[in-house]
């Protein structure tokens, strides 16, 4: 059997010595499910706030931690190949737990990523504009101009 090899653009990155995440930073969709991961980390932590300013974590708060973690889990393991992956890089630790930097782990990983997502995001936009402007000459070129 004959084998292709294709740049698809996914990069992989070992995490702590433990799992790899395989991901495409250059991936328009990757974009916007991290811009909505953040949406999404945002509202949670602050209805966290709000529910431990109304007393002590009681189960409900953390019935609704429980299904925050659960739910930014499925987006994530959707943006960085699968589920599995993602349970084997962070070892299986909580999204919400803290770490030793007081962040929580969810934010130490997007904190991680968004780099490469960012750079990929910059150079896809440098290279549309440079398209934009190569056609842009073409079209006066073609018109005597």
């Amino acid at each position: 059997m004959q084998e292709l090899t294709i740049d698809t653009g996914v990069r992989e990155y070992r995490v702590n010595g433990r799992g790899v995440l395989r991901f495409n930073p250059a991936d328009p969709a990757l974009y916007s499910r991290f811009l909505e991961c953040n949406k999404k980390l945002e509202a949670m932590q602050k209805t966290v706030a709000e529910q431990q300013k109304a007393g002590p974590q009681g189960p409900a708060a953390l019935a609704e931690l429980a299904r925050a973690d659960g739910e930014l889990r499925r987006l994530l393991g959707g943006m960085f190949g699968d589920l599995d992956q993602l349970e084997a890089a962070l070892g299986g630790a909580g999204l919400f737990a803290l770490a030793e930097n007081g962040h929580t782990v969810l934010g130490n990983l997007l904190e991680a990523v968004w780099p490469e997502i960012e750079q990929h995001a910059m150079r896809r936009m440098q290279l549309r504009a440079r398209q934009a402007v190569a056609e842009a000459d073409e079209r006066r070129a073609a018109a005597g101009q």
